[in-house]
């Protein structure tokens, strides 16, 4: 229950709205929908400002944001969805460390 209360935890859904912000091209530089979703959900505002996500970025630069500064790499990734695999979420837990919000 741990690793999946840390999947739902506010930096992780602020992290999954963000990426949704930036539409279906995230490789296009465009502007994002953050504003209006914070709009829609003001609980995430301050969690944005937390992880450092500003409504001026552009799609890109909050991909490259999000992927730099709280997505696993691809070691621990692995590490992550092993132990679920194993039906070992406290070590799945245990391999999200440092920067890790989300899994790839």
């Amino acid at each position: 229950m741990d690793f999946f209360q840390k999947m739902s935890s506010d930096e992780a859904i602020a992290i999954r709205i963000a990426e949704a912000s930036c539409g279906s091209k995230w490789k296009h530089s465009h502007a994002t929908h953050l504003p209006e979703l914070k709009e829609k959900l003001p609980r995430y505002a301050a969690t944005f400002d937390k992880l450092g996500i500003t409504d001026a970025m552009t799609s890109i630069e909050v991909m490259d944001h999000i992927k730099a500064n709280h997505v696993c790499d691809k070691k621990a990734c692995k590490k992550v969805f092993r132990a679920l695999t194993d039906g070992e979420p406290a070590a799945a837990a245990a391999a999200m460390v440092g920067k890790c919000v989300v899994t790839l």
